[in-house]
């Protein structure tokens, strides 16, 4: 070491001492002067005397106001006036220098990088400030471990202006990973019973955390696995479950009110988010994983840890987590639009996890506390299941996707909690509309191609086009009411339209005859279940069976029951929407015959039974007072005249 060289290190020795004084103010400009000289006059030294300047004076220097520090006490200073509550005790004033000393040394490490690369034990040198940051992020003083991150930060953002990637560089990011992960880790454990909700980590100290990682990924994402992944998805529910204070918050209390996400669930969206880039454009195998971490998050919309129940921000809790939870099904249902085709996304059934993920906030409806979500859910579903029922090949591999899509819609289209009363009709009418889109979509992408499909599926869609087409109007509602009355009678009126037309539809065996569609006039033709094939095959004639099957027991359902309400109802008229349902049904009651009859060979006795048990209902509501129902049900009892014939001959023995 030359002379000169030998002063400078004499200087910053010296200087390093006084950082260690027992007078705050003395410390502070010690340390002030010591990092700014570095700054300035480093590039003087030679290589070697660098080495000199970490081992000797800055990793000394950190690990003894480390020390110091834990020694200082923490009773107030007698001098309360002169004194701010932010440094009125020992422990309080030599955090301070804490802070001082690791921002100096990440500083040095960050502005000199270029230099230091070229020592032979920088990867030692780095891995030790590493652990120092570590350690300091962890201290329960808000002031230490806010800078420890702020320092990470500075080094993590200064890594991507290095050109050349030396030997010990993806070694160096490994480590930066390890400590990142340590840190979330350590710090977002549940609090013990006996722990004040004030000891767990600030909201500003885990933002800054989750800023970080997106800065630090491009450096580690070549060697990111699936466990990895896991690691980090753990971190981010960890930071999720922490209780979040008033009065160390109070900056979040400006984004309460607003529907937009709170700082720390935008930042570990964010984390997800580049990785999610990576994996789609170059490694694959993570995308799984991604879906986990997102298919989690999405159970915020109704299920919170135990930790969030304690918000002390009125508008926070669950309102930003149910958002956060929104934001992540939009995610997940973008991505599988991308990516639906993929051997990875196909093996892995990633369909079936979407499918159970969105099955609570569908089956809870009503009962969701923003009504929001489940239209959010609701949508996500038919996008994914819109990607996805084309491309199957393998029926059994989906046999689960099948049984639980059945349970959600079913338990969806029939939600066992009410609207409120407080609803209004626009919002009725829109909550409608989205019933019928869906009878709509399963009729374009799954009745139209049944031979994609279990026989058992097809079954299923069947119950609950019955089950929906029984729903025109409430059991409970009063038939009493006339159809003048001011109050509107019909519940879902439009989806039982769709659901009986599309049994209808379904039903008859072959395209010649119109649909009569209870308003004079005809829709589009019917159609024949089948795919492309044969109009004769094995699937469409079973489909087309279930149909009419369901349509004549409906048939029968709304029969019995017009006839004696209208009897208990007499002389008043019956209302006017139970009068069009009556009125429609017969007429589908003569179309469905007449296409019967010309399918004659196609169908069974067991049909022809149902059909013939029609006619004595016919016949009861002849009596009826409605002229649109009578002219109807002479169309409907025209269709029998073919059906009537002399009792076959009895031959005795």
């Amino acid at each position: 070491m030359s002379v000169f060289d030998k002063l400078w290190m004499c200087l910053f020795s010296r200087l390093g001492d006084l950082c260690l004084d027992p007078r705050p103010a003395t410390r502070k400009s010690a340390g002030q002067t010591l990092f700014s000289t570095i700054a300035a006059h480093g590039s003087l030294l030679a290589v070697g005397t660098w080495q000199a300047v970490l081992w000797q004076v800055l990793f000394p220097l950190l690990d003894k106001v480390g020390i110091e520090s834990g020694l200082a006490s923490t009773e107030k200073s007698g001098d309360q006036l002169l004194i701010h509550h932010s440094r009125n005790t020992e422990h309080k004033q030599w955090a301070e220098t804490q802070v001082l000393t690791i921002s100096g040394v990440a500083r040095v490490f960050v502005t000199k990088r270029s230099l230091l690369h070229t020592l032979g034990d920088f990867p030692k040198a780095w891995r030790l400030l590493l652990e120092h940051v570590e350690k300091l992020a962890l201290s329960p003083t808000q002031e230490v471990s806010l800078a420890a991150l702020k320092a990470f930060h500075e080094m993590v953002v200064s890594g991507e202006e290095v050109v050349e990637e030396k030997e010990e560089e993806p070694g160096r990011w490994s480590t930066a990973w390890k400590t990142w992960l340590s840190i979330g880790q350590k710090s977002t454990r549940p609090l013990a019973p006996n722990q004040e909700d004030s000891c767990a980590p600030t909201q500003a100290f885990l933002t800054s955390l989750a800023h970080i990682f997106p800065l630090l990924h491009p450096h580690i994402k070549a060697k990111l696995t699936l466990s990895d992944l896991t690691k980090m998805s753990a971190v981010i529910h960890a930071c999720l479950a922490l209780p979040v204070q008033a009065d160390s918050e109070l900056g979040y209390l400006l984004t309460a009110s607003d529907e937009s996400l709170l700082p720390l669930h935008n930042s570990l969206l964010k984390c997800i988010a580049v990785i999610e880039a990576h994996a789609l454009s170059t490694h694959q195998a993570l995308l799984p994983g991604v879906f986990r971490v997102y298919l989690q998050l999405c159970s915020l919309v109704h299920d919170w840890p135990e930790g969030a129940h304690r918000c002390a921000i009125k508008g926070m809790f669950p309102e930003k987590y149910i958002l956060f939870g929104e934001k992540v099904m939009v995610a997940v249902g973008r991505l599988y639009e991308k990516t639906h085709s993929l051997p990875c996304v196909v093996d892995n059934l990633i369909i079936l996890d979407i499918v159970n993920a969105v099955k609570t906030p569908l089956q809870l409806k009503y009962s969701c506390i923003k009504q929001s979500s489940w239209r959010i859910a609701i949508e996500v579903l038919l996008a994914v299941l819109s990607v996805s029922l084309s491309s199957i090949t393998d029926k059994d591999k989906f046999s689960n996707v099948w049984t639980t899509l059945v349970d959600t819609l079913d338990s969806f289209l029939f939600p066992k909690v009410q609207p409120p009363q407080d609803r209004s009709p626009e919002h009725c009418v829109e909550d409608e509309a989205v019933d019928c889109n869906i009878i709509e979509f399963l009729k374009d992408q799954v009745l139209d191609k049944p031979s994609l499909f279990p026989h058992s599926f097809i079954l299923s869609i069947m119950v609950i086009l019955n089950k929906g087409s029984i729903h025109s109007h409430s059991s409970t509602e009063d038939i009493n009411q006339n159809q003048d009355t001011g109050v509107p009678l019909a519940l879902r009126e439009d989806f039982a339209k769709v659901c009986f037309e599309t049994l209808l539809q379904y039903s008859l065996l072959d395209q010649s005859e119109p649909l009569a569609n209870g308003n004079g006039g005809f829709d589009t033709p019917t159609k024949i279940l089948t795919n492309g094939v044969d109009t004769n095959g094995k699937d469409a004639k079973m489909t087309n069976k279930l149909a009419v099957t369901s349509l004549l027991h409906r048939f029968q359902e709304v029969l019995c029951n017009y006839i004696s309400d209208e009897k208990l109802h007499s002389p008043v008229p019956l209302p006017a929407h139970r009068v069009s349902e009556m009125s429609f049904v017969l007429k589908a009651v003569a179309t469905l015959i007449s296409s019967l009859k010309r399918g004659q060979g196609e169908v069974d006795q067991r049909t022809w039974a149902q059909v013939i048990s029609l006619y004595p209902h016919l016949v009861q509501a002849t009596v009826t007072a409605a002229q649109p129902v009578a002219v109807s049900l002479q169309q409907a009892l025209h269709q029998y005249k073919d059906l009537m014939q002399p009792p076959a001959k009895i031959v005795t023995n």
